[in-house]
C-alpha cells in the first residue's frame, strides 16, 4: 500500500507515542486525523506541526468510551483508509484494589473501543469503489497481552483482548480490509522527548518502523508484530 496521498485515523494521538507515530505518517505524506480526549495543548501542537509538513491534519476530541462521540472521527472532508488505534489507558491495579468500575473502564478504553472505531471505520468505507489498495487497521497491542504481568491483570486481559480482536476481525474484513496489531514491550520517552535507551526499553522508532512494514504491504492479516 502507498502510503502517500491516504488519510489516517490515530486515536490516542496527543500520547507520546502516538504523537510520533501521527508526525511520522505525516512525514510520509499522509493526512491525519488526530483524536485527543483530554490533552488538548499537545493535540494541537501536533496539529501544528503536521500542516508545517505541507499534509492537512484535523484535531478531534472525543471519549471513545462513550459510543456516540465515536461519529466525531468520521467528520472531515476526507475518507480516511488507515486507523490506528493507539489510545489505551495503562495502570497498575494490584487483585486487592480492582472494582467494577476500574475493570470496566479498563476494557472500555482499551478492548471495546477499538473495536468500536473499528467498526465505525469499515462502516465509513462502506460503498468506497474507488481504492487502490486494502484499508488497513493497525492496532497497538503490548507484549504484556502475551506474557502477562503481576499486579496488571486487567490491562494484560485487555491487551490479550485486543490480540484476539485483532485476528478475528483479520478473518472477517479480508480482503477489502487489513488487521494486524504491533505488540510493543516498554517503550520509554522521557519529558524532554529523548528516548530511553536502557536495556530492555524499546525505542519508539522501532515501534513505527513496525507499523509501517505494516501498512506497506496489502497483502499481511492477522499477524501480531512483537517488538521487544
Amino acid at each position: 500500500m502507498q502510503i502517500k496521498g491516504n488519510t489516517a485515523i490515530i486515536t490516542g494521538s496527543s500520547g507520546k507515542l502516538g504523537s510520533r507515530i501521527a508526525l511520522a505518517l505525516a512525514e510520509n505524506g499522509c493526512d491525519c486525523i488526530c483524536h485527543y480526549n483530554t490533552n488538548k495543548a499537545v493535540a494541537e501542537d501536533l496539529v501544528s506541526r503536521i500542516l508545517a509538513m505541507g499534509q492537512k491534519a484535523w484535531l478531534v476530541e472525543a471519549d471513545l468510551t462513550d459510543e456516540k462521540q465515536i461519529d466525531r472521527l468520521f467528520r472531515f472532508e476526507s475518507k480516511p483508509t488507515i486507523l490506528i488505534n493507539s489510545a489505551a489507558v495503562f495502570e497498575r491495579i494490584p487483585l486487592g484494589e480492582i472494582t467494577q468500575d476500574k475493570a470496566e473502564k479498563t476494557f472500555a478504553t482499551n478492548a471495546i473501543a477499538p473495536l468500536l472505531v473499528s467498526q465505525a471505520f469499515v462502516k465509513n468505507l462502506a460503498g468506497t469503489s474507488d481504492l487502490k489498495y486494502p484499508a488497513q487497521i493497525v492496532n497497538l497491542a503490548d507484549v504484556g497481552g502475551q506474557k502477562a504481568w503481576a499486579q496488571y491483570s486487567l490491562y494484560c486481559a485487555t491487551k490479550a483482548a485486543l490480540l484476539a480482536i485483532t485476528q478475528s476481525l483479520a478473518k472477517e474484513l479480508a480482503p477489502g480490509i487489513t488487521v494486524n496489531a504491533v505488540s510493543p514491550g516498554i517503550v520509554n520517552i522521557d519529558e524532554s522527548g529523548n528516548d530511553n535507551t536502557k536495556k530492555g526499553v524499546v525505542p519508539p522508532e522501532e515501534v513505527i518502523s513496525a507499523i509501517m512494514f505494516l501498512l506497506g504491504n496489502s497483502h499481511i492479516t492477522g499477524q501480531i508484530i512483537t517488538v521487544e
